[in-house]
């Protein structure tokens, strides 16, 4: 979301096809366009995945200016209220 409200909600990427584990470019549409977030304000984040076969998983990265692509840290995560 643009916010932290859920109502804002909108798919930024989405992935049909198995991919392995952290590979981020396998896919074009499994990765959003850039999105500029400010510090100290919160976004809505919302995942939808699915089990199917095999050994499922799912990442979310970032990347930003003085740092390179990572997982996107626990740290910054909280559940919504």
């Amino acid at each position: 979301s643009a916010d932290d409200q859920p109502a804002q909600v909108k798919r930024i990427c989405f992935n049909r096809a198995p991919t392995k584990p952290q590979s981020w470019d396998e896919r074009p549409r499994q990765r959003s366009a850039p999105i500029q977030l400010r510090a100290g304000r919160f976004y809505y984040l919302e995942v939808l995945h699915r089990e199917d076969q095999g050994e499922d998983h799912m990442a979310i990265a970032w990347e930003g200016p003085g740092f390179a692509r990572e997982l996107l840290p626990r740290r910054v995560l909280l559940p919504h209220r």
